[in-house]
């Protein structure tokens, strides 16, 4: 399997839509199923899965029998309607994926004296984070970086790269409850774009289109759409973000 899960990653182009669809592959992080070019992938240590092309239906909802209830499923424009037919009871959520043009300077405007990167034993930073973000940032550090930003010495904000290929990384941040609308979500950004650009690497940001925040705290680091894709969660999934 592991030589298929390496064809199937080589097969894709190293570009924004596939981000996190490689990464899962390159690293082997996954279960997966399906057969010639289409595939369901199942992320083993944190709740998100992926399709390439149009996997049997019979082997997606074996896949996500008794799926965690925050669940996501990327999927690729083209195919929303076959993961409808295949999963009737979920909803697809659409998204915009960003990435920073060539020449910009907005994260050079930002201020990072307040941001570092965290070691790996210092996860225990993550405890006041939503639960279900507590994994995903937990895998960040794990497997690659997570970048926090202070306020009055206390970590309030973390960026992770949670999903890396060879030239590209998703940007995943979270700033807790009583610390927003602070800049520490666009501080901890900048820092980590700067920390992975030195590595060779540009940003991925994967913004559900409805998430005004989201979109404005892209728009703030520099980032525009590219591409867009959706996100299938199920009937158990929160109704907001």
């Amino acid at each position: 399997m592991a030589d298929n899960v390496t064809k199937i990653a080589e097969a894709l182009p190293d570009i924004p839509r596939w981000v996190e669809t490689r990464s899962l592959l390159l690293r082997g992080h996954c279960s997966v199923v399906g057969e010639k070019d289409d595939w369901f992938l199942l992320h083993d240590r944190s709740p998100l899965a992926a399709m390439i092309g149009t996997p049997p239906s019979r082997s997606i909802r074996d896949a996500t029998d008794d799926a965690h209830p925050r669940l996501e499923i990327i999927c690729p424009p083209e195919n929303v309607e076959w993961l409808s037919d295949a999963l009737p009871d979920w909803r697809a959520i659409p998204a915009i994926i960003h990435a920073i043009p060539e020449g910009s300077t907005a994260i050079d405007k930002v201020d990072i004296s307040e941001v570092r990167l965290l070691e790996k034993r210092e996860r225990g930073f993550f405890s006041a984070a939503p639960p279900h973000w507590i994994k995903p940032l937990e895998y960040g550090l794990e497997t690659s970086f997570v970048a926090a930003a202070s306020f009055e010495a206390e970590p309030a904000s973390f960026c992770a790269s949670t999903a890396v290929t060879e030239s590209l990384w998703d940007v995943s941040i979270i700033t807790l409850e009583g610390y927003r609308q602070l800049g520490l979500g666009s501080a901890s950004g900048a820092f980590l774009i700067r920390h992975m650009r030195e590595l060779g690497k540009e940003p991925v940001w994967r913004a559900i289109e409805n998430n005004s925040g989201s979109l404005r705290l892209a728009e703030k680091l520099g980032f525009e759409p590219v591409d867009r894709t959706y996100m299938f969660v199920g009937p158990e999934f929160p109704e907001e973000f």
